[in-house]
């Protein structure tokens, strides 16, 4: 058994961690086939032949964790905190 250390301190079993990986993998790989499945029956249109799903697309992931990141910066900064959009009860 292989065990690291986290930032927290916590060893952690690279087993466990490699297991849920491989099942978190299988089950958005059978929750994209279920999907496509419904978009499909529903008559979406789209490039299924050439995969048109992006989300096991390494470069697509890193570009959107890199939007989610410029965006979490942008609300935790406290110069760009906008009152008015703050709504009165």
């Amino acid at each position: 058994m292989l065990l690291c250390a986290c930032s927290s301190k916590i060893l952690v079993s690279l087993d466990i961690v490699s297991n849920l990986c491989r099942t978190a993998c299988l089950f958005a790989q059978k929750a994209a086939a279920k999907q496509l499945s419904a978009f499909r029956r529903w008559g979406v249109m789209a490039d299924w032949q050439n995969g048109c799903y992006y989300s096991y697309n390494k470069q697509y992931e890193a570009k959107q964790l890199e939007i989610f990141y410029q965006m979490y910066e942008k609300v935790r900064q406290p110069e760009s905190f906008n009152a008015d959009c703050l709504v009165k009860i």
